[in-house]
């Protein structure tokens, strides 16, 4: 493989082609850079059916013929013709220039062809020379001169190439200095000594002028998608392409490795580093997205509680609608509204499906549970859940409501209600009962329970070891890691 470096700059800012550098130049040593095409030699023929010469190319000026297509058509057997260019280009309100020229030459249809033109044959001396190509004109900086900097030399298919100057005139350059190159191709054919020649320019400058050659350039900004049963990504730093094998490549800000969600955005800085200091930057940045839009994979139970008369609020552990994926982070909205008072709202706000549950404090009554799904700021998904808070006598006890189980535990020694009873515990083998308070701190959690806890604190994180305050706690049966049942546990004394 080979490649090279394309690069675009503003008209005003033209460049110096031959050293890929990107750095502005001053018009005190700026010419625009032309090359012409190799000497070339055609049959009559070709001629007398409206041949067009090639043009010259320049990468910062515009290319204009110095002769008249006329003069190319009116040429005859044995004629030859120079066909000159000039590239021009305006920097800072100055015009530059510069000119190239190379050699048309017409023969009969049965002679030879110029090697120029692919040919392989004899060429005759007559029409004959060797072909040579300059480079564009060059700039190079004091201290590359100075370490004894050998010009290019052109090409030539067909000849020796010699220099017409003397390498120790180029080492005498100073600074803001120029002088032309000239080289020639010499050939011998059937005894005949023959040649051509061309030249460029060298113009010398201060080392600030040069920037450091090379670039770094970063990915394009990318948009990783998760599938389906992807929760999260793993996202490793793709590091950046640098032309310069003598840089060091460093990441200044981004975090290599960042486990991203969806909606996450990661931003990513580099620089170029050579002798200990920065020559060039480039960034790009990561976003994350789900492909798939959220939904409500089951709407929230509808919950029936009893509290006792003397209950002024009920303390509610209310699960969030499930999602279709347990990792989901969007927005959920929840809006509550009693069933008397439907058009008043009650409590509205918003919550996230991590943790999958929110704590409410409610009244007796009826309510409506409204639910709306929110994913980039839109609505994509609705259901609707009930909660019902009915009034019972104190020290009643607590009736089953299937499917959620209320319970009273009064531990006072009386003989009643003394431990938490659930029925049936012996038919779910290697259960596991958590018992949470009103702020969803575990504060009992037993595995194979055996209908023995009388509210005692079992965790040090909340309270202190003994009895738990009067209230309502929520609890959670699980066997074989599934929820059995859940409910609430009124505790008094």
């Amino acid at each position: 493989t080979c490649f090279y470096w394309l690069k675009v700059v503003a008209d005003s800012l033209p460049m110096d082609t031959t050293f890929q550098d990107t750095t502005e130049l001053i018009p005190e040593y700026y010419i625009p850079t032309i090359t012409c095409g190799f000497d070339t030699t055609i049959p009559i023929s070709v001629l007398s059916a409206g041949y067009t010469p090639s043009m010259a190319t320049s990468s910062d000026g515009i290319v204009e013929t110095l002769f008249r297509q006329e003069e190319v058509l009116g040429l005859q057997v044995g004629d030859s013709l120079a066909l000159k260019f000039v590239a021009k280009d305006t920097l800072d309100g100055s015009h530059h220039s510069d000119t190239c020229f190379y050699w048309l030459k017409v023969v009969a249809d049965s002679l030879p062809m110029d090697t120029t033109l692919g040919d392989t044959i004899e060429i005759s001396p007559k029409y004959y020379t060797p072909t040579i190509e300059c480079i564009a004109d060059t700039i190079v900086s004091i201290s590359v001169l100075a370490s004894e900097f050998i010009p290019p030399m052109p090409l030539s298919y067909d000849g020796l190439v010699d220099p017409l100057f003397a390498l120790s005139d180029v080492f005498a350059l100073q600074v803001g200095g120029r002088m032309e190159l000239s080289f020639v191709a010499k050939d011998t054919i059937e005894g005949e000594n023959l040649s051509d020649t061309c030249s460029y320019w060298i113009t010398v400058v201060e080392d600030e002028i040069l920037e450091p050659w090379g670039t770094i350039q970063c990915p394009n900004d990318t948009i990783i998608y998760l599938s389906a049963d992807e929760c999260e990504i793993n996202y490793n730093v793709v590091l950046p392409n640098c032309s310069n094998n003598n840089w060091t490549v460093i990441l200044d800000d981004g975090l290599d490795g960042a486990m991203m969600r969806h909606g996450d955005v990661q931003s990513y800085s580099f620089s170029a580093i050579e002798n200990g200091e920065q020559v060039a930057t480039c960034s790009y940045k990561v976003m994350v997205r789900d492909s798939v839009t959220p939904f409500f994979s089951e709407c929230s139970e509808d919950l029936i509680f009893s509290a006792s008369t003397d209950t002024s609020r009920l303390n509610i552990l209310l699960e969030l609608p499930l999602m279709d994926k347990t990792c989901r982070w969007d927005t959920v909205f929840m809006t509550i509204s009693e069933r008397e008072e439907f058009d008043d709202m009650f409590e509205s706000f918003s919550i996230k499906s991590d943790p999958d549950w929110t704590l409410l404090s409610l009244l007796p009554g009826e309510y409506s549970v409204y639910w709306q799904l929110l994913h980039n700021g839109n609505v994509v998904d609705m259901c609707e859940s009930s909660i019902a808070i009915n009034v019972r006598p104190l020290g009643e006890t607590m009736v089953k409501d299937n499917p959620i189980h209320n319970y009273l535990l009064t531990p006072n020694g009386d003989g009643k209600n003394d431990i938490l009873f659930l029925d049936g515990i012996s038919e779910y083998k290697q259960n596991e009962l958590i018992v949470y308070n009103q702020w969803g701190s575990i504060v009992y959690k037993k595995s194979n329970y055996d209908n023995s806890w009388d509210g005692t604190n079992e965790s040090s994180r909340s309270f202190q070891k003994g009895l738990l305050p009067v209230g309502t706690y929520f609890f959670l049966l699980l066997a074989n890691d599934k929820k059995v049942y859940s409910g609430f546990i009124e505790l008094l004394y």
